[in-house]
């Protein structure tokens, strides 16, 4: 297994409201995942500047067991397209960033998941999907939530780390 370095981003997603009427007020957000065992999380305003940014320690577990799901499925990731744009105006686009290899961009990645089974943007957005549905269910075990949509912390298992330690970052 490739081990990467502590600070780069193992795992990015991010999502962000093309059609602002859809989600008024929001400019999305922006998950990552990062070898020293930590998840920042980054909201936007609606005209992508940092609105807030968060940190969370993790177990090292987690880390290790994203690194070996994503060895396994290396061979399948770099046969995907970078890009599964949307026939209409899309209401976001979901930016995946899997460790060793370049953005993946879907546009409305829970519509593209429910085309048929044989339709390659459906295979492609379920693919990408299950490799965060995944990571998501590491980290319940720290009181952390992710779907496409939003991040959430259960406050009786975790905090965020206090302003002074996001300085390291």
């Amino acid at each position: 297994m490739v081990t990467e370095p502590v600070f780069r981003e193992l795992f990015t997603y991010q999502y962000t409201p093309v059609s602002l009427s859809r989600h008024e007020g929001d400019g999305g957000f922006k998950i990552s995942l990062y070898g020293n065992n930590t998840i920042v999380y980054t909201e936007f305003d609606t005209r992508q500047g940092l609105m807030d940014r968060k940190v969370f320690a993790i177990h090292s577990s987690v880390v290790t067991e994203y690194m070996t799901m994503l060895s396994c499925e290396d061979w399948r990731l770099s046969k995907l397209p970078l890009y599964v744009p949307k026939r209409t105006r899309p209401g976001y686009q979901a930016v995946f960033g899997l460790s060793g290899h370049p953005l993946f961009t879907v546009d409305d990645v829970d519509e593209a998941a429910r085309l048929p089974f044989n339709n390659p943007k459906g295979h492609i957005a379920r693919n990408l999907l299950v490799m965060m549905e995944s990571l998501a269910q590491m980290l319940v075990k720290d009181g952390l939530y992710m779907t496409p949509h939003s991040f959430q912390w259960d406050q009786r298992v975790t905090c965020p780390l206090p302003e002074s330690g996001l300085a390291a970052m």
